[in-house]
This record gives structure tokens, sequence and C-alpha cells, in this order.
């Protein structure tokens, strides 16, 4: 950890009189420094306010030199921004009689108002941040009772060098038991800082993973890896497999493969058949854990993180394919 002003770029340095060091640009100077001991412990962090929970977040390509962050946000028992305005100024009609007033418009926005009754209620927006400055660049409240569950920056084959974002939503979702009236991938244009709904998909079961795969999109629902194509009105599906015994909740890619994380069992290997056009399951994690984050580490190794607190580092055997 590094307590220092924000770096533009920097790379490793090497001297006589600086053996391990960093060499970097910091607007219009060029700084080399070291990180000793003495550093550990100190942080440089910028805090970006939210209106909801923040739930996943990918990385956007650059707009000129700027870093841009999506993060999509949910609140379950929440009422949306809209709802809330509109119970605040039913109070301030009951209060002073006029709608009008003016002096509690501020406060309506930081005011989350009663906890909705009904079950499965979500308030949930798609945001897209400026990471250097942490200005919010769009922002888009999601539907009534509509929660944002993941997302991902892909760029599909068939539409050049175009970037599009990509969201999995569950409306009405409960956990206990586990129920929904709908879910959906929804694909949106990015333009500049805008996002401009493409279209919808409908899918069986919410998808809680997404991840660009070979100028495709990789869909984690339910049980199931699917790969779907861009369409004029909707997301193509080419391929589809079961991964998981139970449900898929983390997704992560590299190369032609895809470790596909489980709920319940462990991480399963997934690889594309290029010449079958089909998703083969190559490899299985031998012992059973609740996967709640996974990254892969290179092409056969992937490191996972369970809900004991543990975490793993997996390699998949040398005659995986």
């Amino acid at each position: 950890p590094l307590a220092y002003d924000a770096l533009e770029h920097a790379a490793p340095f090497a001297s006589p009189r600086c053996a391990e060091g960093v060499v970097a640009v910091a607007g219009a100077s060029l700084r080399i420094f070291v990180c000793d001991a003495a550093t550990q412990g100190e942080f440089t962090q910028a805090v970006v306010p939210l209106r909801y929970t923040p739930r996943r977040l990918c990385a956007l390509p650059p707009a000129g030199a700027a870093p841009r962050v999506l993060v999509v946000e949910a609140d379950q028992h929440r009422y949306n921004e809209a709802e809330r305005r509109a119970l605040a100024a039913a109070r301030r009609v009951a209060r002073d009689g006029d709608m009008d007033t003016g002096d509690d418009d501020d406060d309506a926005a930081d005011d989350a108002g009663p906890v909705p009754p009904a079950p499965g209620k979500w308030a949930s927006c798609v945001r897209v941040v400026d990471a250097a400055s942490g200005a919010t660049l769009e922002l888009l409240e999601l539907g009534e009772s509509e929660a944002a569950l993941s997302c991902c920056c892909v760029r599909f084959a068939g539409r050049g060098n175009e970037a599009f974002v990509a969201v999995g939503t569950a409306r009405a979702l409960t956990f206990h038991p586990r129920t929904f009236t709908e879910c959906a991938v929804h694909v949106y244009r990015l333009l500049d800082a805008r996002l401009v709904l493409l279209h919808r998909t409908p899918v069986e079961a919410p998808p809680l993973a997404l991840a660009a795969f070979r100028g495709r999109l990789l869909v984690a629902v339910g049980a199931s890896a699917r790969l779907y194509d861009l369409g004029k009105r909707k997301l193509l599906r080419k391929a589809e497999t079961r991964v998981a015994p139970a449900l898929v909740v983390r997704v992560a890619v590299v190369g032609d493969r895809a470790f596909c994380g489980d709920a319940l069992h462990g991480v399963s290997l997934v690889r594309y058949a290029r010449e079958r056009n089909a998703l083969v399951v190559v490899a299985e994690d031998a012992a059973p854990r609740g996967v709640t984050a996974l990254a892969a580490l290179d092409y056969d190794t992937v490191a996972v993180a369970d809900k004991c607190g543990g975490v793993t580092v997996l390699r998949a055997p040398a005659d995986a394919d």
C-alpha cells in the first residue's frame, strides 16, 4: 500500500542507487520513488458516494485518457428513486398541504423512506464513473423491483471494435425460497459516456455471472453456461452446457477456457470446442466448496475464495483438453 499522489503511468526502475524502485508520471513531473516498510498500512483512497449497495463492477474502455468503471447497484426492501420522491411528496402534502413548498426537495433524495411491505421489492441502478475524478458520468435507474446482479463489457465479433455493456437482472427476486418473476440480460450501447439500451433478452434464471468470451457473451444461467451472440432484437444463443450441480455464481475467462464457480460444488473448467460449436466440461473440482469469488491466474490455474473464508489455488490437469 502506498499513500501518494495519483499516478498516470508507472514502470519498474532499477539503478545502482535505487535497486527496486518505480518511475512514474504525475501531472507534468517525472518521479522516482521506493516503497519500503514505512509505507505499510497507509492507503490513498477516494470515496465515491453511491445510491444503493454496489453489487458488481467492470472496467470500460477509456474515453481518451480518462479511465471509466461501470457499477451496478441494488438494494433489497428498498423503494427506488421515483417512489421515494413520491412518498416524500405525499408526506409534505399531508403535513403542509402543499406539494411545492420546496424546502424538503433536497432531503427527499436522501430519505430512504419506510421499508416496502411486499417481498421481492428491489431498487437498482447502473452507473458509469470516471475512475480518475470519481464523477458520475451516467446513471440509469432500473424498473420497479428489478435488481442488477451482474455486468461486463463485451465486444462482439460481428460489430467491429464497438464496446457493449451487458447487465444481468432479475425482477421480484427472493432468496428463501428462491423465487422471481422474470430474468433478463440487458445489452447497452456505450456512446461516449451514455448508455443506450439496445435490447433485453429473457432468460430462465437469474444471470449471476457474465463474461466476454472470444467475441461473444458467456452467461451463467442457473446451473448452465450459455454462449450468446448479438442479434438485432435480442441475444442469439449459440451454445449451452450444464456445468454445475447447483448454481453458477462466478465466471473467469482465459483464452478458449472458462472457470465456472458453483455455489456449493466448487469449480468446473469449460472449454469451447470450435469444431463442434459446443461448450465442454473438461475438468471438475475434486472437493466441494461454496465459491464466492474466483480469478484466473493463467491458462491452467485459478484462485478461488469460498464461503468459509478459505482461498485455494487450483490447477487443471495436463490432459484437461
